[in-house]
């Protein structure tokens, strides 16, 4: 017996009964914008290593920007 409110996850997996949006192929302009994006978290995922040494190193010397307080 399935929890209250629950739905086979057949139902889940198959979006909503009778929506087609997501039954047909992408669009070339849909296919390029999921392209891009793939790149950029590629690109990020890549640069975690080195943004993470770069952080390290900025966070033992601080900058005093001026005008600039603790309590700010």
């Amino acid at each position: 017996m399935q929890p209250r409110g629950a739905h086979p996850m057949e139902e889940q997996a198959g979006g909503i009964p009778g929506d087609s949006r997501y039954n047909r192929d992408l669009k070339p302009e849909e296919a390029r914008y999921v392209t891009e994006l793939v790149r950029r978290i590629a690109a990020l995922l890549l640069l975690g290593p080195a943004l993470d040494a770069n952080y390290q190193v900025i966070r033992k010397s601080p900058c005093n920007w001026p005008g600039k307080t603790d309590y700010d």
